[in-house]
């Protein structure tokens, strides 16, 4: 369908009437739009289009009456009636794909937000307008496909999926919401009624809630959310979502708690970080520390501390116990005597140091020593800090979750890759050397798989390089998101990424990238030519830890991708 051609839209409008309204008007009509058609993969996201728009006529037909209704009688429940009616069809028909229906709606709501119930008013400028929709709904349907076959959904369970509520009276707003949101790993249950979705939350709370600002009947948004118990209120994130960008608006939302404010049409990427934002920093992993101490009773006392500080502990009676610990629990702080039989503590220490990719867990001793020469060897054999014994478990929780917190993020900013999160180049491929080392310890499988975005240049050529890294991160949260925690993700290089399945066989590695693929692909991507999507391609192959080294793993990941590509892409393939 295309954009009516401005000079047309004034030729409609101008009639020397109402000129500021015609310009605020002809200003609503050209603006750009947040969206143009969904071009998704998605069978599940064209029939709720194609059902949108077989709708389209029945709500324009509702539209014109309402306006009858009022133009007759004059009465502030039918002009009320008529504002919604032309607000919720400007802000979902830019959702769908029908930008332009969405305009005129949004032209015909500022109309009527001049008139006054009981007052003369003049109806040309939005009848005209309606005749415009009208021609516009028309082409829509004209150029519209036929409902394509029901295609393979993904397989992907909703388990695990972050609880979403969503107060929204516009059916097809909340299914199309919901439906975007769950390729992300979150499950949006809709509300069209603010009752009902405050009996749910007393019941079942969320991890977050978005509300739209201005429903039908008489309660709003952000009334609804100071409804909420004072418990909800303070723990559970409420985003509103409004066709309204005016101050007033986003200002009520403020004093209703907003975490944020976001405009219809929805751009699904934006939603899904700001979820991401305020429901992923309160599931942060906790810390783990390692106590390595000979007196198991006092290793046990500090381990019972930290645990009451949320983080998680491994105690260990000997240095021979603790080297074990570091290669299976992975500590990022150590807690270590001074003094212990057969291997003392700064002996223990130096060891440590000795493996490069140790150098950076702090060391903190812990002993009853106080002569300032001993502390000070001790320091220079490895040693982060020392604390004096008898210990004040307050003043340790907090030492050690200052200590920790710092290396986690030091850690990250070495090893993770800054667009995406994920563990860069340089250190996927070391966790592919440890988990290899790890399986042939333990007889355990190993699969690897390498993932590339199918013609990810065409993406960066059409919508330009931000669109791109949009991309990238929208995989890269797949793959946080629905793999495991033991799972190891790194981004190889540009759009391609290496996938690390520990304790998992070659043929359900395969299953599970597969089903991460047909998620991949019904996610709808926001460009600067319209909406789209994307595919990508796996490689999978089953290490074989007594032969295997990192580079002919991983040489065979991606012979395997490379048939993918050959076979035409958007599948996997083992090798």
């Amino acid at each position: 369908m295309g954009s009516p051609h401005p000079g047309l839209v004034r030729m409609t409008l101008a009639s020397g009437f109402l000129g500021t309204e015609i310009g605020s008007v002809d200003r609503a009509l050209n603006e750009p739009s947040a969206e143009r058609h969904l071009h998704s993969s998605s069978d599940k996201l064209r029939e709720l289009q194609q059902t949108f728009l077989g709708r389209l006529s029945e709500r324009y037909d509702e539209l014109e009456a309402c306006l009858t209704a009022f133009l007759e009688d004059g009465e502030e429940h039918q002009l009320s009636e008529f504002r919604r009616q032309a607000h919720n069809l400007g802000g979902s028909c830019g959702s769908y794909g029908y930008s332009e229906v969405g305009r005129v709606a949004q032209a015909l709501e500022h109309v009527a937000s001049n008139w006054r119930a009981g007052e003369e008013v003049d109806p040309r400028l939005a009848r005209r307008l309606l005749g415009l929709m009208r021609r516009e709904i028309y082409e829509a349907e004209q150029a519209s496909p036929r409902r394509a076959a029901p295609g393979v959904q993904s397989a992907l369970p909703a388990a695990g999926s972050v609880a979403v509520y969503l107060l929204e009276d516009e059916p097809e707003m909340a299914e199309l919401v919901a439906e975007q949101l769950q390729p992300y790993g979150y499950a949006v249950t809709p509300f069209s009624d603010s009752a009902s979705l405050l009996e749910a939350v007393r019941s079942h709370p969320p991890s977050a809630l978005i509300f739209d600002v201005r429903l039908s009947g008489t309660e709003r948004g952000p009334a609804t959310a100071r409804r909420l118990p004072l418990d909800v209120r303070k723990s559970v994130p409420i985003v509103f979502l409004s066709a309204h960008r005016d101050l007033d608006s986003r200002v009520e939302a403020v004093r209703a708690g907003a975490a944020a404010y976001l405009t219809k049409p929805p751009n699904i990427t934006e939603i899904v970080d700001l979820l991401d934002r305020v429901t992923r920093n309160r599931q942060a992993d906790p810390y783990r520390v390692l106590v390595v101490d000979d007196m198991v009773s006092t290793a046990k006392l500090y381990a019972a501390a930290l645990e009451d500080g949320g983080m998680v502990t491994r105690v260990a009676g000997d240095a021979r116990q603790a080297m074990a610990a570091i290669d299976d629990f992975g500590p990022e702080i150590i807690l270590l005597d001074l003094y212990m039989p057969e291997i003392s503590g700064d002996e223990l220490a130096q060891v440590i140091r000795q493996y490069p990719s140790l150098l950076p867990i702090p060391i903190v001793f812990i002993s009853a020593e106080h002569d300032e020469p001993t502390q000070i060897a001790a320091l220079d054999h490895g040693g982060d800090a020392f604390i004096t014994k008898p210990v004040d478990l307050d003043h340790l929780t907090a030492s050690v979750r200052v200590r920790a917190q710092r290396y986690r993020t030091l850690r990250s900013s070495m090893q993770r890759d800054g667009l995406t999160g994920l563990l860069n180049h340089r250190h996927a491929k070391e966790s592919l050397e440890a988990e290899l080392a790890r399986a042939r310890r333990t007889g355990s499988p190993l699969s690897v798989a390498m993932l590339d975005i199918d013609h990810f240049k065409d993406v960066n050529d059409t919508h330009g390089h931000p669109v791109g890294d949009q991309v990238i991160r929208s995989l890269a949260r797949i793959l946080t998101q629905r793999l495991r925690r033991s799972d190891v993700i790194g981004r190889y290089g540009g759009e391609e990424f290496i996938v690390l399945l520990p304790d998992t066989p070659g043929d359900h590695a395969a299953t599970v990238l597969d089903e991460l693929r047909q998620s991949f692909s019904v996610l709808t991507h926001q460009g600067t030519e319209g909406s789209f999507s994307c595919s990508l391609s796996c490689g999978v192959t089953e290490a074989l830890p007594e032969s295997d080294g990192v580079d002919s793993v991983i040489a065979r990941a991606d012979q395997a991708l490379y048939r993918a590509k050959q076979e035409g892409r958007d599948r996997v393939e083992r090798s």
